[in-house]
C-alpha cells in the first residue's frame, strides 16, 4: 500500500505582500538589523543603500531613509535612546545619522575600512560605538560628529 499525505499549501497573496524586506547581513549573521520606531508601528529595515521604513499593519512601505550619493549596502542599524534619530552602518564602512522626524541625513562618520558589523549608543546617546568587519571598534562623539577613540581587536 502507498500512503499518501496531503500538505496545507500557503500561497503569499500579492497586496498582503511585503517583498524584500530587509537586506543579507554581514559575517556570522544572515540578516542586517532591523530597528522599531518609538510608537511600535513603523519597522526600519535595510534595503540596499537604504533604509525602508514599513508600516507593519498595513504591511506598506511608508518612508526611505536614502541618499543618492551612497554606495555601500546597510548593514546594521540602531536607534537612539531618545529615539529621535537612528544610526545606519553600512558595507563600505561608513555611518550615518538619521534623523527620523524628516528623514534627513545628520552627518556621515567615516572610519573603517570595511563594513560596520554592529552599533550601540550609550544611554543618553551622547557616544556611539561601531565596530566593523576590519577588526576596529570606535567610539564616536555623536554631538561633536568625530571619533574619539579607536581599538584594534585584531587577532595577531
Amino acid at each position: 500500500t502507498v500512503m499518501v499525505k496531503s500538505y496545507l499549501r500557503y500561497k503569499p497573496a500579492i497586496d498582503g505582500c511585503f517583498g524584500v524586506v530587509t537586506s543579507a547581513g554581514t559575517g556570522s549573521s544572515a540578516f542586517a538589523s532591523i530597528a522599531f520606531d518609538p510608537s511600535g508601528q513603523l519597522a526600519l529595515a535595510p534595503a540596499l543603500e537604504a533604509v525602508a521604513i514599513w508600516h507593519i499593519r498595513n504591511g506598506t512601505m511608508v518612508g526611505k531613509l536614502h541618499e543618492e550619493s551612497v554606495v555601500g549596502v546597510v548593514t546594521v542599524l540602531a536607534i537612539s535612546p531618545d529615539q529621535r534619530q537612528v544610526a545606519a552602518g553600512y558595507s563600505d564602512g561608513k555611518i550615518r545619522l538619521w534623523d527620523l522626524s524628516n528623514n534627513q541625513c545628520l552627518v556621515a562618520l567615516s572610519g573603517h575600512a570595511s563594513a560596520v558589523s554592529c552599533l550601540s549608543y550609550n544611554s543618553t546617546g551622547s557616544l556611539l560605538v561601531s565596530g566593523s568587519n576590519d577588526t576596529h571598534i570606535i567610539v564616536w562623539d555623536v554631538v561633536a560628529e568625530r571619533g574619539l577613540f579607536r581599538y584594534d581587536i585584531g587577532i595577531r
